[in-house]
């Protein structure tokens, strides 16, 4: 039976992230896998825009003959199509989000990260809140693997207890959302941690944690799907007018997001 812990709960904010072993059952992983083959394949309907290639394969030969094994990305699945969408209402992913964001959660967005085999480019290491107009940065990705995430194929890296130091500079000069030059050189720098999973399980990561994933230098791709939650009650900072944020959990908030 699943359970998410309270000794799960501490871990993540000691460590800023925790693996949840077992999240999904292989008949899951299996469906969520034939989804996404029929939406790469245009089997199914999903917009064509939130397919991404990955940047230097877009135009070579292997996009031009089979466009499928070089996608980096697909965006919205889970608010965009009906299978994935499932997701939002699994019991073992409300019992996680809620045990550690509360009982008033929302959806603030998601992205399968697909690493196709041979091609499939690093991410350097960055914190994620950053990117996102979200107050308090205290969000929650849970990032679940659809395929066996290894060493091999490019499974997340931590910079463990890294969310304890706040938000940290970037220097843009070096490619979107990069850590400036030196960064790493701090005497206090925090332990690396590599931490490969199994398909169907997950691992939840706090929003200002440092992480990153080596390039995929395997023959098989390397599917996972990134799930961001945040509590009802953030606070939206941007200029522009807030979206409307699916309600996963609890209820919403005047005000708030």
């Amino acid at each position: 039976m699943f359970e998410f812990s309270a000794e799960q709960v501490s871990k993540f904010r000691e460590d800023g992230f925790v693996t949840v072993p077992n999240l999904l059952s292989s008949e899951e992983v299996a469906r969520l896998n034939e989804r996404t083959d029929a939406i790469l394949a245009g089997q199914v309907q999903f917009p064509k825009e939130f397919i991404h290639l990955e940047p230097e394969q877009a135009n070579s030969p292997v996009a031009l003959i089979d466009r499928p094994l070089v996608v980096r990305k697909i965006s919205n699945l889970a608010t965009r199509d009906s299978v994935f969408f499932g997701l939002l209402k699994h019991p073992n992913v409300i019992q996680t989000v809620t045990a550690v964001l509360g009982p008033d959660v929302k959806l603030l967005n998601d992205q399968m990260l697909c690493k196709p085999a041979r091609y499939g480019s690093a991410k350097p290491y960055h914190q994620d809140s950053p990117y996102w107009p979200i107050q308090p940065m205290e969000l929650m990705t849970m990032w679940i693997a659809l395929d066996d995430a290894t060493l091999e194929n490019g499974c997340l890296r931590y910079l463990r207890g890294s969310h304890k130091k706040g938000p940290l500079e970037h220097d843009e000069r070096l490619g979107h959302h990069r850590m400036p030059q030196g960064w790493r050189d701090l005497p206090d720098s925090p332990e690396e941690v590599a931490v490969p999973i199994p398909a169907g399980s997950a691992i939840c990561h706090h929003s200002l944690v440092l992480h990153e994933t080596k390039p995929n230098t395997t023959w098989n791709r390397r599917r996972g799907l990134s799930v961001v939650f945040m509590r009802a009650t953030s606070r939206w900072t941007a200029d522009s007018p807030a979206p409307k944020f699916y309600q996963v959990a609890g209820q919403s908030h005047p005000g708030c997001v």
